[in-house]
């Protein structure tokens, strides 16, 4: 029971005691590791070469009754994955050894081989308790209700058989208009993926990954339009009012498109939102739970809404942007079917982190963007008198070119530095040169002193009412006000393809990849665009990451350089409890940072243990739940997970 205790306090304390800080030479070892401290105990207690006070080095100690437990246990106790087929290649060393040679190390090459066994075993572990949720979640979901079977493609195919733009040819395009554009080899390769999916018997759960631009929407809506001509309802669930409407109009004019038939079939597509008067919110309502509306766009209303007659698909957009009880809410919206799942993000992250964060789906990559899409051009712009005049003038050349410009800030109000500054940030209320600026105050600054004429700035924030937020972007779209003064909420849902410049303000402030979300609100038209950073010059790590925006356009290659910049625990950890508690540890986000391949490699070793005859053992199972508890469940639960192992 003593030396069970020490594999417990091993596991709980293995992120500080497997990633020691340094090394030196020292009298019993070759190297030496430096712990960090990690309270009550001192970094001297972990190690010590002379351990003549009690309490002193407890790694060695641990070590000691491991290789005494495991002298007394059967070979493969230590080793649980020993006889996995697939295994044999990989050249991997018993645990045990590995413990050895991260924790009283010969060489640094072992250290090395060391770090990597452990990385490669928690993240096997990691891998599998995902795959046993995706089948778990799947067989739980086909218990309750039965899955739609959606396998009429009428209205893709009458959408994608015609020449992209005409209304003359075949018998098909004489009653269809076709898509307006011809898709990517992506976008087909996605689409195809998903139609596969809707067909078969048990429920989709995919991820659908693209960069800005790519063309997940119109491949989402392909799929809503197969549901609808099956005979199913489709929900597009949306985060924001703005996106709500954009998106519904866009899936109007692409119903617009197809034959009158079909369209007669799909009724009325449904918009709920929030600020609907309550006679068009009962109409709404009515023709979902009737199923006279088959397409369904809202925001988090629809959460709320009960007793759907056919809902088969929902298309979850910006899905990083729903907690986890809310994505669990639409499983609950039809008795009658269990409905696929699609969900979509625009916040490339390299394949690895996405097995890691989105482990329990299927995912379908969109990296190739459409033709007519242009390269922003992007410059950091040091914030002082110099670069802001630079930044009006850049304004006001695309505006007298028929452009539309964004200015986004961080703050929609100076109360909201003033509560950040309570908080204990350090952001200054006055507006003034070096301070924090916010969206409210400076377009009052703008409009007042007629920086760029007349009433030709628009606000555009998140406290704005549903109205105000669509006669804003009204006004922005038709150039009555060509300059929109912002704040992030413009990251998703604005769409104005005459919009040829953005500058974003206090640009350190804001991740790569929400500059890369912001980049893509220009430079869908035909203008050409740039977008401008601006920032202090005093911190330099901010100013290495803003250079990444300068020379990198791709959303992937920006979330590699963010992994390599920030390491790979904030891009692991970072949305991971969102996703339902799994974690990982410095050492081993460390280690796949290195090398990717552990990644996949331990997740096709993991699918091929669950996808045996006889599924997991006992013993393997038991280790798998151990190592769950110890990185979710504190020292209570990774005992109780420990109580079951049989010596």
């Amino acid at each position: 029971a003593r030396t069970l205790h020490h594999l417990v306090i091993l596991l709980l304390l293995r992120t500080q005691l497997a990633s020691w800080q340094d090394v030196r030479q020292g009298p019993g070892y070759a190297l030496e590791p430096v712990y960090p401290a990690c309270t009550p105990l001192k970094p001297e207690d972990f190690y010590s070469s002379k351990p003549s006070k009690a309490g002193k080095d407890i790694i060695g100690r641990t070590l000691g009754g491991l290789e005494a437990l495991s002298s007394a246990c059967p070979p493969d106790f230590f080793e649980p994955l020993s006889g996995l087929p697939g295994l044999e290649g990989l050249q991997l060393i018993r645990w045990l050894d590995a413990l050895h040679a991260v924790h009283r190390p010969s060489t640094l090459a072992a250290v090395s081989v060391g770090r990597r066994q452990l990385a490669f075993q928690e993240m096997f572990f990691m891998q599998l308790q995902l795959l046993q949720r995706r089948r778990d979640f799947l067989m739980r979901m086909a218990r309750i209700a039965p899955t739609p079977h959606i396998a009429d493609s009428r209205a893709v195919d009458a959408l994608r058989n015609t020449k992209a733009g005409s209304s003359s040819g075949s018998s098909s395009s004489s009653t269809s208009k076709g898509l307006p554009y011809a898709l990517t080899g992506a976008q087909e390769r996605a689409l195809l993926e998903i139609m596969e999916d809707l067909r078969r018997p048990v429920a989709m759960l995919r991820l659908l990954q693209g960069d800005v631009g790519s063309g997940k929407t119109i491949v989402a809506m392909l799929a809503m339009l197969a549901a609808a001509s099956s005979g199913y309802q489709s929900l597009l669930l949306v985060p924001t009012g703005i996106l709500a409407q954009q998106h519904f109009h866009t899936l109007q004019n692409l119903v617009d498109r197809l034959p009158a038939k079909l369209q007669n079939d799909f009724g009325k597509i449904a918009l709920l939102q929030g600020g609907l008067k309550p006679r068009e919110k009962r109409d709404v309502l009515g023709a979902i739970q009737s199923g006279a509306s088959r397409l369904v766009v809202s925001t988090h209303s629809a959460l709320f809404t009960k007793d759907w007659k056919k809902l088969g698909l929902v298309v979850i957009d910006e899905q990083h942007k729903f907690g986890v009880r809310q994505k669990e809410a639409v499983l609950e919206l039809c008795d009658s079917f269990h409905p696929h799942i699609l969900s979509m993000s625009a916040t490339p992250i390299p394949r690895t982190m996405a097995l890691v964060k989105y482990g329990e789906m299927v995912v379908s990559a969109l990296y190739e963007s459409p033709p007519n899409r242009q390269q922003v051009d992007t410059s950091v712009v040091e914030d002082n008198p110099a670069g802001r005049a630079e930044m009006q003038n850049a304004i006001q050349a695309e505006l007298a070119a028929g452009g539309r410009a964004f200015i986004v800030y961080p703050l929609r109000s100076v109360l909201d530095a003033a509560e950040e500054k309570r908080l204990g940030a350090a952001a200054e209320v006055e507006v003034g040169e070096g301070d924090l600026r916010s969206a409210t105050a400076e377009f009052q600054r703008l409009q007042k002193q007629r920086v760029f004429g007349t009433d030709k700035c628009v606000l555009l924030h998140g406290g704005m009412k549903h109205e105000d937020k669509a006669a804003a972007v009204e006004a922005f779209r038709s150039g009555q006000r060509p300059v929109m003064v912002c704040t992030s909420v413009v990251e998703v849902g604005v769409d104005v393809s005459q919009a040829s410049i953005i500058v974003v303000e206090h640009a350190d402030r804001f991740g790569l990849a929400q500059l890369h979300q912001l980049r893509g609100r220009v430079g869908r038209g035909v203008l050409k665009s740039r977008c401008l950073l601006l920032a202090p010059s005093a911190n330099a790590v901010a100013a290495e990451r803003l250079k990444v925006m300068e020379s990198c356009h791709n959303g992937l290659d920006i979330a590699e350089a963010d992994l390599h910049l920030r390491g790979a625990g904030s891009v692991f950890n970072a949305g991971i409890k969102q996703s339902g508690g799994v974690d990982c540890t410095d050492l081993c986000s460390e280690e796949v940072a290195k090398d990717p391949r552990i990644v996949e490699v331990a997740r096709a070793l993991a699918a091929n243990a669950l996808m045996q005859k006889d599924g997991l053992s006992p013993h393997l199972q038991q280790v798998a739940a151990a190592h769950h508890a110890a990185r979710n469940g504190g020292a209570e639960g990774t005992e109780q997970a420990l109580g079951g192992f049989a010596v």
